[in-house]
């Protein structure tokens, strides 16, 4: 994937890990370890139509959107949320489902640069 075509921006999580690169690949662990499972809740909720359990698990899902440098998903997933909260007819199936693969795509993302620090460690040793 090109650097233009990616969803992700690895720089935001590695600065907020204060440039150390354990600390990196421990928070994209922690991210990959409970955002599928935010995710599942997510989906769950607004098939369900439970609009103010999907308001609270889209502000928890934007909020690890933006740690990993998934700005336009986080804003949509912004979106979702504030539609969710005051006009559930704001809440389109076709335009979450769309977001939904966007965000699959994220976690594909996270977890191609955690093998890229898996690689650059053992190219150092």
């Amino acid at each position: 994937m090109s650097t233009q075509a990616r969803l992700t921006d690895s720089t935001v999580l590695l600065q907020a890990a204060g440039g150390h690169t354990d600390a990196f690949r421990d928070l994209l662990h922690i991210f990959l370890s409970i955002f599928p499972d935010m995710l599942d809740r997510l989906d769950h909720f607004f098939a369900a139509g439970n609009f103010s359990r999907v308001v609270q698990q889209a502000h928890d899902v934007k909020g690890c959107l933006y740690l990993v440098g998934a700005t336009r998903c986080a804003e949509k997933m912004e979106s979702i949320e504030i539609a969710a909260r005051h006009d559930r007819a704001l809440c389109h199936s076709a335009e979450f489902e769309q977001l939904m693969d966007e965000m699959r795509s994220v976690i594909e993302e996270v977890e191609g640069d955690l093998m890229a620090t898996r690689l650059s460690l053992k190219e150092m040793c």
